[in-house]
Parts: C-alpha cells; structure tokens; sequence
C-alpha cells in the first residue's frame, strides 16, 4: 500500500510516525471517509470537495490548522488512487498532531506540536456486504453528547470511543449495529452512520444537533427529494422505529443499509423495504456515473449547485 504523508507518498512501511505523537495519546485528530467507485472514465470519488472542506472543518474546530489548500488534499487523494492502481475504494484522510508538547497545551512555546497530513486508501466493500439482507439493530445504553455544535459536526477521533464501545456491545449480544440517543433520548444516529425512519412514504431523520450533518446523509435527502418523497428532520423516539414501515442507515462507508430488526423486533415485515431499495439504486447509480470534472477535485470543481445539476 502507498500511503501519502505530509506532501510525499511512500510505501506503508516507510510511512513512519512517533510514538509520542500527540494524537495517539489524546485522540487529538480529525478524519474523513470518502469512497471511490469504478465509472466508465475510470475512478470518481465521490464528493470528494464537499468531504475535503469538512476535515477543513473538522480541524478547525480543534483548532488546528492543515498545511494544505482543499484543492491540494483532493489532488492528493487521486495520487493515492492512481499510485495504488484503485478504482472501487475507501479513502481514509487523517489530520493529526505530532510530537511535542504532552500536555493538553500544544501550543506550548518551543514545544508546539506540528500538524501533520496522511491519505491511504484501500479496497473496501460495502460495510455489511450487498449479499446481506438487512441489520440487525439494537438501542445502546450509550448517549451521542457533545458539548456546543461545532463539536458535534466535527469528525474528531476522539469522538468514536463511544460509537466503539457501543458497536462492541452490540456484537457481543449478537446483533450488527447500536443506535445511539441524544441526552434527551431521542434517536440519533448509529455508530458511524445517519438514521432515517419511513412512514406512509415519509422518510424522517433526526435533527443535527446530536447527530453528524453526512454527505451521503445529503445525497439521499436529495435523491429522495427528487423522487417525489417529503422528508423531515424531527426528533424521533425509540419506540417510533418499530411503528416505521422501513429504517435504513446512511454513510459513506454503509452506503445505504437496511434495518429489518431492532431489538428483536422486525421492522415492518423483516424485509427491505421498496423506498430503501429505490434510493439504494438511485445513490449506487449517481456515484458510479459523476462525472470526471465533478468528482477528481480538479481545483474544487464540484460546488453545491454543480453536484444538484449533476443528479438531477
């Protein structure tokens, strides 16, 4: 695997770091999840500005600035493809801090910790596999708090300690994924995935104060939009799921995964649902057909209005 690092690509074993890094000890990084799907120009990452301009975001928000212009990082990110010889990929960008101060005061002087930049990239099927016939869900006793907005909108490593533990337990009690509550508790999102709840062809999603604002969050609010379907952010109850007529998660790595059960409990009659099926072949249609000067970065090409005309 050739991993980019810092402006240059090299080997995965010649990409070296410290053990002292300041990340590895506090979870002080922020990261993005960005696929690459095969199309008939060869790849397109899908999104890959909108993506890029949130780990801008994300690093902004603990204050840490990224030695990069967004229109380098997504050049960066083909390079990685291209050197790895990738069509169908997963893209894992990471912000971090390197050695330095071992307080929580990075900027300590003479001891400011450097920001550093890394992109890999591998082959990564759909999160559950497309052979799988739904998720098995549970609600975790785990709580999604976050302490002001900016944070919550922040992909932050230390964030996913919580969504660890909670899909651990999930595992260990036999099901596939946990579904996390907000303080007041209400739904959400999974573990590293956004929830949507459709009922008599009304896709609902919980707000974003509690819940990540996803790019593949937005694609399918869009698509569904598109499709003549209402859809609304609203505060969801646990017990609403099992009144849904369909659930499914959304996210770059899930795709768009069907629940069929929650605690047990199918969701509707246990199967996918026809609105989860029509979406998931709208989005598996739109990223392997974006094209080029939509999706290669070539000087941050894709804004909103662009990437709207473009599915529409």
């Amino acid at each position: 695997m050739q991993i980019w690092l810092d402006g240059k690509t090299y080997p995965s074993h010649e990409a070296r770091i410290s053990v002292m890094s300041h990340t590895l000890h506090y979870g002080t990084g922020v990261f993005e999840g960005i696929r690459s799907y095969r199309t008939e120009d060869g790849f397109s990452a899908f999104r890959l500005e909108d993506h890029v301009l949130r780990l801008f975001r994300s690093a902004e928000a603990l204050d840490m600035h990224i030695p990069y212009e967004p229109a380098e990082v997504c050049n960066a990110v083909n390079r990685v493809l291209e050197a790895n010889e990738l069509l169908d990929a997963y893209i894992r960008p990471l912000v971090f801090l390197g050695e330095g101060s071992m307080g929580l005061d990075v900027k300590a002087q003479g001891k400011r910790n450097p920001v550093h930049l890394m992109i890999s990239a591998w082959e990564w099927p759909s999160y559950f596999g497309q052979s799988m016939p739904g998720i098995r869900a549970m609600l975790a006793e785990h709580r999604r708090v976050f302490s002001s907005p900016t944070l919550v909108q922040a992909k932050a490593a230390g964030h996913y300690l919580n969504s660890y533990s909670a899909y651990a337990s999930a595992k260990a009690n036999g099901y596939d994924e946990a579904l996390l509550l907000d303080d007041e508790g209400h739904l959400a999102e999974a573990t590293a995935a956004n929830l949507f709840v459709v009922k008599d062809g009304v896709l609902r999603t919980p707000f974003t104060t509690s819940a990540l604002e996803g790019i593949t969050r937005d694609t399918i609010i869009t698509l569904a939009k598109i499709s003549g379907y209402t859809v609304m952010e609203s505060r969801i109850k646990p017990d609403e799921l099992l009144d849904g007529d369909e659930v499914f998660l959304t996210g770059t790595a899930y795709e768009v995964a069907p629940i069929i059960s929650v605690n047990g409990q199918a969701i509707g009659d246990g199967s996918v649902g026809p609105i989860t099926a029509q979406l998931t072949k709208r989005y598996q249609d739109i990223v392997r057909a974006m094209p080029p000067s939509l999706s290669h970065g070539d000087g941050m090409a894709l804004t909103e209005k662009a990437y709207y005309t473009a599915i529409q």
